[in-house]
């Protein structure tokens, strides 16, 4: 067997535990090496890499160092400059990954519009071209939900209503009401910042008035096959129109939730259908895409009729949900499973 080197692609490198860490799993699944690098770093023209690698003096950056046997790219890139030097060396084919991108949510909602299976669970996503055509949209739909086609965290998600002459704003737990050229002003402003989606809203409130959506973890195990991790319902705040973790939500475990909201007939029917559908979303992308994917956090909606919806695919989700939901086995094995996968891919295309 060959020499086996596994390289992770950050979007920046803090020399602490966490690198630590990387390098124990990197071990514990059969690597001999660890090399730990940004996009900036790597050199296509020598096929060279400026990357870290553990010494007897600790971690220390060694310049022209060679390629690794693959890369698993676990970096969230919010510069131009970064995001397209990714791409570049994905599309290089001597350097296979462990999974690949596939595009902001405008591009997988309209992959996955494709599948007569998924799209009618899709929730309708528009691009947002012009302010002409955002007020179209929300003259068809009333309520809409307006975010940033690349927003993770829950950030600059807006959800907006008309009220008689006016316009009604909700973002986290403000309301503001304004005016239609201020409205309009507003959108203006977002759209040169950079792409957004609209979709209509949709009552996702529980018994208690709080907004609430569903979370699947679900990654390639050390065989390659999609395994769910943990399904996980995220409750937001009294008085906010997201659920998300980093702004102030809280986890529950899903199938208790949806009995308590549905009753338990119901509810295991559309816990097994939030199983159904995770399977057939990742089974999809990766055939319709001809590419490899490692993991997705996807979003589902339920609303208070019982119908589920798909709201989002996230290729690199966090996994905050498993320290509530998920036990310390889970949360070990899930952190694992990428490093398993990466040399189960290796053993299989002798790619080192």
């Amino acid at each position: 067997m060959g020499f086996a080197r596994l390289g992770i692609m950050k979007s920046r490198i803090n020399k602490g535990h966490s690198l630590s860490s990387l390098s124990a799993a990197a071990l514990k699944a059969g690597f001999d090496e660890l090399i730990v690098f940004t996009p900036q770093d790597v050199n296509l023209s020598s096929r060279t890499i400026d990357a870290y690698q553990w010494t007897r003096n600790g971690w220390v950056q060694n310049k022209g160092s060679f390629f690794p046997s693959i890369i698993y790219d676990i970096g969230y890139y919010h510069s131009h400059k970064e995001y397209s030097q990714n791409i570049r060396l994905q599309k290089d084919s001597e350097v296979p990954f462990v999974g690949y991108c596939l595009g902001n949510k405008v591009k997988i909602y309209n992959i996955l519009t494709k599948s007569q299976q998924l799209r009618p669970y899709l929730i309708p996503t528009h691009r947002v071209k012009s302010t002409g055509h955002f007020f179209r949209c929300l003259q068809q739909y009333s309520f809409v939900v307006l975010k940033p086609a690349n927003t993770w965290g829950g950030k600059g998600i807006l959800k907006i209503v008309k009220k008689n002459n006016h316009y009604l704003i909700h973002e986290n737990n403000q309301q503001n009401t304004v005016t239609h050229g201020k409205l309009s002003n507003l959108v203006k402003k977002r759209i040169k910042t950079g792409t957004h989606v609209l979709q209509p809203w949709l009552d996702i409130r529980s018994s208690k008035g709080n907004v609430a959506d569903h979370r699947v973890l679900i990654q390639k195990n050390q065989f390659g096959q999609w395994t769910i991790r943990g399904i996980a319902t995220r409750i937001g705040p009294s008085g906010y129109i997201i659920s998300n973790l980093k702004r102030g939500g809280s986890a529950v475990k899903t199938l208790p939730y949806l009995r308590k909201e549905f009753g338990r007939e119901r509810s295991a029917a559309m816990y097994q259908t939030l199983q159904q559908l995770s399977h057939d979303i990742c089974t999809f992308l990766e055939k319709s895409e001809k590419k490899r994917f490692v993991e997705f956090g996807i979003d589902f909606a339920i609303d208070r009729s019982g119908d589920v919806r798909i709201i989002e695919v996230n290729v690199k989700p966090g996994r905050k949900i498993l320290e509530t939901t998920g036990t310390e086995k889970i949360r070990r094995e899930t952190f694992l499973a990428p490093f398993y996968y990466a040399r189960f891919i290796l053993d299989k295309t002798k790619n080192y």
